[in-house]
């Protein structure tokens, strides 16, 4: 039996104008759900996520790309990684690895939380910015979004004003 890590996604949407943002989050939570599947449908070869395959954020950008009334995506992160569905709500969840320019202390960093040992299966670029998850050779994904996890820019003409 594999063993699943669970993850939350964070995602900045921009819908096409006259979209419904409700739609699209159904949609979105839809089609990353398939694309996790270990079945018949998921994964990059829609045959099924591989076990132990790594999970690289370029594949959810894809994933987020592709539903209908999307015009562009401005921003992925994982927000949160569990090896354990009832953890991921916990602090110690949490993930944050953009320490950069635009980071904010507390959201991109981990300050101020329990140190995971999850945190050695992030890859990450030459810059701290995670690019992807490792998984383990007999380990699956498992996709789980909360309220907000996935976030409307808003539209084109509220932006400019």
């Amino acid at each position: 039996q594999p063993c699943y890590i669970w993850f939350s996604v964070n995602a900045t949407i921009q819908p096409r104008p006259g979209m419904s943002w409700e739609q699209i989050e159904k949609t979105a939570a839809e089609k990353l759900n398939q694309f996790f599947t270990p079945f018949q449908g998921g994964g990059p070869n829609s045959q099924g996520w591989p076990l132990g395959r790594n999970l690289y954020l370029s594949e959810i950008y894809n994933v987020l790309e592709s539903v209908g009334g999307v015009d562009y995506i401005e921003d992925v992160n994982i927000r949160r990684l569990s090896l354990s569905h009832d953890t991921l709500s916990e602090d110690q969840s949490i993930i944050g690895l953009q320490l950069g320019v635009s980071s904010t202390v507390g959201i991109d960093s981990r300050l101020g939380t329990k140190h995971s040992t999850i945190s050695n299966r992030l890859i990450t670029d030459g810059s701290g910015n995670l690019v992807g998850i490792k998984l383990k050779t007999y380990e699956l994904l498992r996709v789980v979004l909360q309220p907000g996890d996935l976030e409307e820019i808003g539209s084109f003409t509220e932006r400019n004003v």
